[in-house]
Order: structure tokens, then C-alpha cells, then sequence
């Protein structure tokens, strides 16, 4: 428990993942098969309950998720981008809250998060070295995690000696691994050593299969497609039983802003799929003091094959994304004349474009109080960085290139007017391009 406050205390990203590890403290060492969680369930409603209840609860003090367009009831595929650890925790957790509860909704995530140590790379090391063998895999079975394998082909060591350790037991890692790629403290230890305090260390790095000896190199090779296409199968026949599914196909986090390509999986999953497509085209406005704010588009599909492009297109432009646009436009920043040539390029967006609530019904304070805290920031330095967003390099450079994707994708340039007649979203029928809160709830 004392690790479980630091943790949160520490505003890590995904601190929540850290109250969620010790509800299942049954589960500290690594085990011959993944477990499916069958004394849980697949959906435990009281679990999934309990879990909603703590996220939100934290989540109320870190995030606002502002939810803009409703769920079909049935089975549906939730297809959603990927910028962020909220995308794969905060948000289905969310949408699973405005469905009910009594109607499963399963998330699809790596399949890292079902292998031991995975909540400790996410802790400072001080404490993640101490939990290093748990193993959350039942816990987010039954509350509708299904792995899926995003990186078949690269792993960290802990991760090829778990998939190993599943199917061929404790082999000594000398066995099963290059030497170059053993510590040299650990040349005598088993697979098992990686998921004790002192072995965890050195077992982060990652690796390509290279770094397997035949024959277990060659059974990985072979092994990889079907587990591939198993996973696929869970998530296909939980949606003919009616269940939401939730994926981001991307696979991984975006680190400039732009739509990363779909991963082979997210063709197989909808492959002969007849039911409901709907789209979660995420933003976060980030040039703001407090909760990080995250604006959902959801808005239904009927093309599934052309998801990325519906997705990308149809992401909120938030103030943020205005901003940071106009201060790479001109090399006048100061106040005045910044916030000025910022609400003009509001102005001149496409008429389609789906626009923040906050940014369309008060666009002039809204802008103003983003370049204030633009203006604050860079008098730090410059790229501008955001702790939130480790993986961004530069936060201006991030919300220029998604709004370049948002306006290209709709096949729309910036206007130099103010009246356009067309935008990206003409062609698309009214209902389906939500311009307003519908039935929306912040947490």
C-alpha cells in the first residue's frame, strides 16, 4: 500500500494501473500459462465496478475526457487513436461507465500488459524492483483487458524469457539466450531471475529475435502467426456475442502528432465483421494549467477498411491545436499580435472541421489564455516539452503536423477567407460529424 501511494503522489501517467495491482496481489510470480482469469470471469461487474470507481475517482483530480457523440448499443468495434496512456486507460473505462456495466466492453491492449513486471516499468525504480514478478494478468482479464501482440518481432529480455518460460519452463538463460545479451551476473540464473529484484535490472532492454539460440528462435518464428490469430479470434468471438470492443490499431503511442499506421491486426479483426464501426477520434488540449483535458469525437463508420483516414480526420481541433499552428506561422509573438493572428486562423477553419466545445462557444478567451501560457513556457526555452507527453519531443511541432493531418485528411487546406463553402467533413451526412456535447460527462 505505501508503494501504491507513492506511486500515485508521483502523478505518473499511469498511476491508476497501480491501485488496479493490488486488488490481485495473488498473482507475484510468473506462471507456466497466461492465466484466463475463469474464477473472475471474463466480465466481473462488481470488479469492473470497483476498478471504474477508482479511476475515476483519481482520474476527477488528472483528467477532464470530454465525450462528444453517443455508443450504438449491440455489438460494436470501438477503432480509436493512440497519443496517449488515457487512450488505453481512462477513456474505454469511460465508455464502458456511459454503456453499463452489464454490457461488457473489451479493450484490446499489448500483450506486455499480461507478463510480469509490467507495472513496474512503469514505477520510479525504487519501488518498481520490489514488484517486479506481478503479474496482473487475471485482474485485467476480468475486467475485459485481451492482449495483443504489437511487436511480434522485438521484446525485452523479460518479455522473450516469459513467452519461453510459458511453454518450455525454467531454462537456464544461458540456454535459451545470446551471451552478449546476458548481464554477466546473471550468466548462471534461470529464465525466473529476470522477475526477482536484482535480475529486473538488467532486463529492459529490447531485443530482436536474434537474440534467442535455436531452437527457440525458430519455434517463436512459428509461434508468433498463431498466437496472432488466436488473439484475434477472442476479440471476434466476443463481438458476436454482442460485447464493445475497444482497440487502438496503431499499436503505439504517436510521437509527432500524425497518425501511425495501422497494424495488420485491425484487418483481421474486422474482416467478415457485420456489425456497428464507430470511430474515437481523440485531442488533448495541453497549453492549459491543471487537469490534462481530453476531447473524444465518437461518430459511427461505415467504411471500416477506411478507418485510419476517418480517425484522423476527424480528431477535435482544440485551442491548443490553434496556437501552436499560428506560433509556427509567424516570428511576431508577442502578446497581442500572437493572440490576434490566433483567432484569425480559428476563423478560418473549414466549415466541417470538428472544433473543442470550449474553443467554439468562447474561441477569443479560450485562445488568449492558451497563448498566455505559450508565452510563459517558452521564456523557459525552446522546444517546448510537456512531462505528460514524455514521448514528444517538441509540443508545438506535435499539434502543427495533426492539425496539418486533421485539415489534408479532409482534403482541405487552411482558407484565406472567412466564408468558406466547403471544409473536409462536405459529403458526410450531418448526424454523423458531432459539432456539440451529446450527453457528454467529464471525469
Amino acid at each position: 500500500m505505501v508503494a501504491a501511494l507513492g506511486f500515485v503522489s508521483m502523478g505518473h501517467p499511469s498511476y491508476g494501473a497501480g491501485l488496479v495491482a493490488f486488488v490481485s496481489l495473488n498473482a507475484l510470480k510468473p506462471r507456466r500459462r497466461l492465466p484466463r482469469a475463469r474464477c473472475l470471469g471474463e466480465w466481473c461487474v462488481p470488479l469492473v465496478a470497483l476498478v471504474a470507481l477508482v479511476l475515476k475517482a483519481i482520474g476527477w483530480t488528472r483528467f477532464r475526457v470530454h465525450v462528444m457523440g453517443d455508443l450504438p448499443s449491440g455489438s460494436v468495434v470501438i477503432v480509436a487513436n493512440h497519443a496517449h496512456d488515457a487512450d488505453s486507460m481512462v477513456l474505454p473505462v469511460t465508455l464502458a461507465v456511459r454503456r453499463g456495466l452489464r454490457h461488457p466492453l473489451i479493450s484490446s491492449a499489448s500483450s506486455r500488459l499480461l507478463e510480469p513486471g509490467f507495472l513496474a516499468e512503469r514505477m520510479p525504480p525504487i519501488l518498481g524492483q520490489w514488484i517486479a514478478g506481478l503479474n496482473l494478468s487475471a485482474i485485467l482479464w476480468a475486467i475485459g483487458v485481451r492482449p495483443i501482440e504489437d511487436a511480434p518481432l522485438s521484446h525485452s529480455l523479460k518479455s522473450w524469457a516469459y513467452l519461453i518460460y510459458q511453454f518450455w519452463g525454467d531454462r537456464p538463460l544461458i540456454e535459451v539466450f545470446e551471451e552478449t545479451a546476458i548481464p554477466q551476473s546473471a550468466r548462471r540464473r534461470s529464465l525466473s531471475y529476470f522477475w526477482t529484484r536484482r535480475g529486473w535490472r538488467g532486463s529492459q532492454a529490447r531485443h530482436a529475435v536474434r537474440v534467442l539460440k535455436d531452437p527457440y528462435r525458430r519455434w517463436v518464428r512459428d509461434h508468433t502467426r498463431a498466437v496472432v490469430e488466436s488473439q484475434i479470434a477472442v476479440l471476434r468471438e466476443a463481438a458476436s456475442r454482442g460485447f464493445a470492443i475497444y482497440t487502438t490499431p496503431e499499436g503505439r503511442l504517436t510521437t509527432d502528432g500524425r497518425i501511425t499506421r495501422f497494424r495488420v491486426s485491425w484487418s483481421l479483426l474486422i474482416q467478415d465483421y457485420r456489425g456497428s464501426v464507430v470511430i474515437a477520434a481523440t485531442s488533448y488540449d495541453l497549453m492549459r494549467r491543471g487537469r490534462l483535458h481530453l476531447w473524444t469525437v465518437l461518430a459511427p463508420l461505415k467504411d471500416p477498411t477506411w478507418a485510419q483516414g476517418a480517425v484522423a480526420r476527424m480528431r477535435p481541433i482544440t485551442a491548443s491545436h490553434v496556437v501552436a499552428y499560428t506560433w509556427l506561422s509567424t516570428s511576431d509573438h508577442r502578446w497581442q499580435r500572437l493572440c490576434e493572428l490566433a483567432v484569425n486562423t480559428y476563423a478560418q477553419l473549414p466549415r466541417y472541421v470538428v472544433i473543442a466545445q470550449n474553443l467554439r462557444d468562447h474561441p477569443e478567451r479560450v485562445i488568449k489564455q492558451r497563448c498566455r501560457w505559450l508565452l510563459k513556457i517558452s521564456r523557459r526555452g525552446l522546444p517546448v516539452r510537456d512531462k505528460r507527453f514524455p514521448h514528444v519531443d517538441d509540443i508545438l511541432a506535435y499539434y502543427a503536423n495533426q492539425m496539418n493531418e486533421i485539415l489534408s485528411a479532409g482534403g482541405t487546406e487552411m482558407r484565406s477567407g472567412s466564408s468558406a463553402e466547403a471544409g473536409p467533413f462536405d459529403g458526410v451526412p450531418p448526424d454523423t460529424v458531432p459539432t456539440e456535447l451529446s450527453s457528454a460527462k467529464d471525469v
